[in-house]
């Protein structure tokens, strides 16, 4: 690795991209600070190729009154990348209040009654329906969900397994080398992983936000540096707590520390060699702590806005 200087860089830039879809909403969208800027994040983190795999690109609730934009932020969204505002998934809860009635959405099991004939809502043509060769994106959207059925809530769940942060801190690592964007290489001082525990755990509900917090205060981060262009192919990264300043700083340490990846009969004569080593046995894992969690979506508040003078137009 050839080291260098380290040089502090800005987690806070932003793509072109991201800069032109901000603007653009914040056109469209006015007084929904917290909306706006949720809705940017996770496209910074679409576009620099750091989504999870297998899980959504983000869950948000909107939370407000009639009128404050809940349903129009989403549509602005769509109209803005897709040119069509009614680009957009659109299931009205209040369809949704018996149990039985989930099987418009997903369609019936195999088997039972009807099954041939119901036609799901949710389907992954309708999900494609309006991908592009650019941008391969959907958006679902569920209106009025408090008028749901139990039913509709246990279906959203995403069950998945929570493991210590050193898992997850891993996990953000091989999603940062899977990209196809630049492979970089970072790592979290000890300073920097007390806060991350402190602010992924609580006393009632133990260690249930530590992956919400990895993606708020790392992956976010990391996906603005990437999309910036502030580290490229072989950096080493430093992400550190700032007490004086009370937050996370990301530093770059060295350039040239990443490995090129070894191709797969590479890895399988690896592998070999490690049985070897082993007796024969495969290596085992290390311990982890794990506990089953649902994925929260995230909670964003919109504030009422002033209603102007005359009649004002009621959306939610």
């Amino acid at each position: 690795m050839r080291a260098s200087q380290r040089r502090p860089l800005d987690p806070t830039l932003r793509s072109i991209e991201s800069q032109e879809f901000e603007n653009s909403l914040r056109e469209k969208i006015v007084g929904q600070e917290e909306g706006i800027r949720a809705l940017v994040d996770l496209y910074q983190v679409f576009c620099a190729g750091m989504c999870p795999s297998g899980r959504p690109v983000g869950n948000l609730l909107f939370l407000g009154p009639t009128g404050s934009g809940k349903t129009r932020i989403v549509e602005a969204a769509a109209e803005i990348l897709f040119g069509d505002p009614r680009a957009v998934i659109k299931v009205d809860c209040a369809e949704f209040q018996h149990s039985h009635e989930i099987a418009k959405l997903i369609g019936s099991p195999p088997g039972y009654l009807g099954h041939r004939e119901t036609h799901p809502l949710i389907t992954q043509e309708e999900l494609g329906k309006y991908h592009t060769e650019q941008l391969k994106l959907s958006f679902l959207l569920f209106d009025e969900i408090e008028k749901a059925s139990d039913a509709l809530w246990q279906l959203l769940r995403q069950v998945q397994l929570e493991q210590i942060l050193e898992i997850e801190l891993s996990m953000v690592q091989r999603r940062v080398l899977d990209t196809a964007k630049g492979q970089f290489l970072f790592r979290v001082t000890p300073a920097a992983r007390d806060f991350l525990l402190r602010e992924g755990t609580d006393l009632k509900y133990g260690a249930r936000h530590l992956k919400r917090a990895i993606e708020r205060h790392i992956v976010y981060p990391l996906a603005n540096l990437l999309a910036t262009s502030q580290v490229h192919l072989g950096d080493l990264l430093c992400i550190d707590w700032d007490e004086r300043e009370q937050k996370l700083v990301f530093d770059k340490e060295g350039e040239g520390a990443v490995l090129p990846i070894a191709p797969p009969a590479a890895a399988a004569a690896a592998g070999a060699q490690s049985a070897k080593a082993t007796g024969g046995k495969p290596a085992e894992a290390p311990p982890a702590v794990a506990a089953r969690e649902a994925k929260a979506p995230i909670t964003v508040p919109l504030a009422p806005l002033p209603a102007p003078s005359g009649r004002r137009k009621n959306e939610s």
